[in-house]
């Protein structure tokens, strides 16, 4: 049985896409989470109405505006974002070197849901929908 037996999936605004880099990085340091909101890592965003031009070359109507992401965590990386979930005060992230007002900070501007890697695992593109937002 693997260590991974939870998921989770993410949205974040290109602007803050690097605190949530460092924040993905804390939760879970095995996977490589420090690029996971970065381009050829993450799942770019659109505004709802963007339009596709075809495959493999693909235009867009519009730009890119969030990065989503998903990640496969242990006990734990999911203790950790169950953590970013609830309210403050935030005592594993803050032993992870992140201070209660970043937490906030992140929370305000982050979609985050996270539960069973059976559910969650192949759930990022349906949450990116259901956040309003679009994907080639």
């Amino acid at each position: 049985m693997s260590d991974y037996q939870w998921a989770l999936v993410a949205i974040v605004p290109i602007a803050h896409r690097a605190a949530a880099n460092q924040l993905a990085a804390a939760i879970d340091p095995d996977t490589g989470g420090i690029y996971s909101f970065d381009d050829g890592h993450g799942i770019k965003c659109y505004p709802p109405g963007t339009t596709f031009g075809p495959a493999p070359m693909f235009t867009t109507s519009a730009q890119h505006t969030h990065m989503a992401a998903g990640a496969l965590l242990k006990a734990d990386g999911y203790g950790d974002t169950v953590e970013f979930l609830g309210g403050a005060p935030f005592p594993r992230l803050n032993a992870r070197g992140f201070a209660d007002a970043q937490v906030l900070g992140l929370k305000s501007v982050m979609v985050v849901d996270a539960g069973p890697r059976a559910q969650y695992e192949n759930y990022v593109r349906e949450f990116i929908a259901l956040n309003g937002l679009v994907t080639p």
